[in-house]
């Protein structure tokens, strides 16, 4: 009698983070010898927490393995309780957002570059959502959606762009946001309002992970996260 064949089993589809576990989670680029090691970190829905380590420590390693880009090599990483590796990585990515730390700024204008997150949103919108990020007013003492930002942003600042990842993110609406490096453009002034105003304008609900190099800003959120080792 022939032995019944065990169909592959379908992934899950991601559509709410109430958890997210890294326990003992260890990692590393294919050729490389960067990664993380032996990382453990619980974060619950609607935390604020901050991931501090120095350059190299694996602290954007953490977000590539959130958002499918990278697998664990030992320890293991769950959501709600079950393996990350049960989802289907697309629809990681469309409940967790990264905003980089230098967000891609397309040729075009401020309208084109928020519409890429919500190719439905109108002006009414777009204009609300920068308001949330702070710069509403910035944009209308040029041409407001109009303004023209240049290749790769080259017409507005390291700040104004990171404000503007965020309202693209927000525009996207994830339910978990991680904020890699967001003040490395800005001197220390402007970094603490920056990341005071990131957090604000993700609202009380909104998961966020802060990924820093720099304790000071840590103290922004409830729960701070130390990254030591690197991989030998």
């Amino acid at each position: 009698i022939p032995s019944e064949i065990e169909e592959p089993r379908g992934l899950i589809e991601l559509t709410r983070v109430d958890e997210i576990s890294f326990n003992r989670v260890s990692a590393i680029y294919p050729n490389s010898e960067s990664g993380l090691q032996d990382f453990t970190m619980s974060i619950r829905r609607g935390d604020r927490v901050s991931l501090v380590g120095a350059s190299g420590s694996g602290k954007t390693t953490v977000a590539n393995l959130l958002l499918g880009f990278l697998n664990s090599k030992a320890g293991s990483l769950s959501i709600n309780g079950k393996s990350i590796s049960d989802f289907d990585p697309s629809s990681l990515r469309r409940v967790i957002g990264l905003v980089e730390q230098e967000p891609i700024i397309f040729v075009g204008s401020v309208r084109d570059n928020l519409l890429i997150a919500k190719a439905t949103a109108s002006d009414d919108e777009l204009l609300a959502v920068l308001d949330r990020v702070g710069l509403r007013e910035t944009f209308e003492n040029r041409e407001s959606l109009n303004t023209e930002l240049g290749e790769r942003g080259v017409l507005i600042s390291g700040g104004e762009a990171q404000r503007l990842g965020l309202a693209r993110a927000l525009l996207a609406d994830f339910q978990v946001l991680i904020l890699d490096e967001p003040t490395a453009n800005v001197d220390q002034a402007t970094a603490v309002q920056l990341v005071r105003d990131l957090l604000a304008a993700a609202g009380p609900q909104r998961t966020v992970l802060l990924i820093t190099h720099d304790d000071a800003l840590a103290e922004f959120t409830s729960r701070k996260a130390q990254l030591t080792s690197r991989l030998d």
